[in-house]
């Protein structure tokens, strides 16, 4: 697998611009694309199909190609707007422009309506996109296609059943292999911790402390995070994780376990 960067691919006449810069922090979720149509028939076409879709969103939309990265059959990985601007490919009826682009990270497939399923070598691809966006925002992402958002076929029949496989489904916090073959692998040291007498809960021991909203709380569940429940936590301990968070005590919302 190769990873492009624009200047692999884009017309120095037609350059990838965006208006608001990409922020990892925001961004919460995998949203899958495809084409829709034609797709290249070799990884030496690629460039030149890319710059086709950049000039026909300059010309034809008034910006920039909208996604992330795109993936192609072969495993290679191509930056479009990357980790430079924000994604411009998902909207939601009803809801402000740009609000689900924020919170997303937006590969476009580069496969056809005629395939069964995806490539191995475009899924390791995808997988390991998936894994680099991860890793920037620090939580695993909530795997979506554009069809989730919005009244369209997009992103295909094998793109539909890698994600709801779960094939497409990267670990976060990554598995951390064990030096020793005579012990089982571990997970990384991350754990969600509850306050008694609180519904917050809070990542802690993967950096910083992050306070969980409830979509957070159910991602890093479902990556296999464990919880753990605090009987009678000092008060400097709650004290200190408030005030690593930036949060205060009138921010804990009471509650049941």
């Amino acid at each position: 697998m190769t990873y492009h960067p624009r200047t692999d691919w884009q017309d120095a006449a037609h350059p990838v611009r965006g208006s608001v810069a990409y922020d990892p922090a925001r961004v919460v979720q995998l949203v899958a694309h495809w084409p829709g149509g034609r797709v290249p028939t070799s990884s030496a076409a690629v460039p030149a199909y890319l710059r086709a879709i950049q000039l026909d969103y300059e010309t034809n939309r008034g910006y920039s190609i909208g996604y992330s990265e795109a993936v192609d059959p072969w495993g290679d990985r191509w930056e479009l707007r990357g980790t430079t601007w924000r994604a411009a490919a998902n909207s939601i009826p009803g809801e402000p422009p740009g609000q689900e682009n924020a919170r997303t990270w937006a590969i476009l497939f580069l496969i056809g309506a005629d395939a069964a399923k995806l490539p191995p070598a475009m899924l390791a691809g995808a997988r390991e996109s998936i894994d680099h966006a991860q890793q920037l925002s620090r939580r695993p992402f909530r795997l979506r296609g554009h069809g989730d958002l919005e009244p369209t076929a997009c992103p295909g029949a094998a793109v539909r059943i890698a994600l709801e496989s779960g094939a497409l489904a990267v670990p976060y916090p990554p598995v951390t292999p064990n030096p020793d073959p005579g012990e089982p692998d571990t997970m990384n040291t991350a754990r969600i911790v509850r306050l008694p007498g609180y519904l917050n809960t809070f990542l802690v021991g993967a950096g910083a402390p992050l306070h969980l909203t409830p979509e957070l709380l159910e991602a890093y569940t479902a990556a296999g995070v464990p919880t753990v429940k605090l009987e009678a936590p000092h008060a400097q301990f709650t004290a200190q994780m408030l005030a690593q968070t930036g949060l205060k005590q009138t921010d804990l919302v009471a509650g049941p376990q």
